[in-house]
């Protein structure tokens, strides 16, 4: 596979499981409230009640790429969240309501820090156990 494929795998690979993170567990919560919305409102749900744990598996899948990857760390990174503005980009064309819509989009943002620490962390583990 070459390299670009490569990367292109990674970060769709980053952004699935990150999406994940963040939407399982509130869907297998049953008191997490449902919210409306034009498209996929699971996702609407993840992101609305997200879980303090999700940043910390954003951390976790974000140093199992960095690990196993060789994709830029702030690509990878911030691949994680890249779901959640395409979601809301096209919830907001079917006529979803986003008042909050450039705040939402700093916070998705400010929440793929917590992915690319954690690229930065699996680069820094590899590196160290690769060169011992």
């Amino acid at each position: 596979m070459g390299t670009r494929n490569r990367t292109l795998l990674e970060v769709f690979l980053a952004a699935s499981f990150g999406l994940a993170v963040v939407v399982i567990p509130v869907a297998l919560d049953p008191n997490a409230r449902q919210y409306e919305a034009a498209f996929l409102p699971i996702i609407r749900n993840g992101i609305e009640g997200m879980k303090i744990y999700s940043l910390l598996l954003l951390i976790v899948v974000g140093a199992i790429f960095g690990y196993f990857g060789q994709a830029p760390v702030w690509l990878v990174g911030t691949a994680t969240m890249a779901f959640f503005p395409i979601w809301s980009l096209v919830d907001m064309l079917m006529g979803g309501s986003h008042n909050m819509f450039p705040f939402e989009w700093l916070f998705y943002g400010l929440f793929s820090i917590f992915g690319v620490i954690g690229v930065g962390i699996g680069r820094s583990i590899k590196k160290k156990v690769c060169h011992n």
